[in-house]
């Protein structure tokens, strides 16, 4: 696989959910930079385009866990 085939793959698996495709396919990304392919300008700002939905995951994850850990609070502070 190359390494633009590589980069979208890993874009439409992020967009469709499918964490275990993005895995896969960040795989065959990092085996295609291994075996010396050279990124393109585009292919460099697609992977970027993937890193920053990725840190937005991240974010927005630790977020929600924060946001969840005080409802947990607050529900074993006002039990009855």
């Amino acid at each position: 696989m190359t390494l633009a085939e590589a980069t979208g793959r890993a874009a439409a698996a992020l967009q469709a959910g499918d964490f275990e495709g993005v895995a896969r396919a960040l795989e065959a990304r990092r085996a295609a930079i291994a075996a010396g392919e050279p990124p393109t300008a585009e292919v460099i700002e697609a992977g970027q385009r993937v890193l920053e939905a990725l840190l937005e995951l991240q974010r927005q994850a630790a977020f929600d866990s924060g946001r969840l850990g005080q409802i947990r609070r607050y529900f074993e502070f006002h039990r009855p």
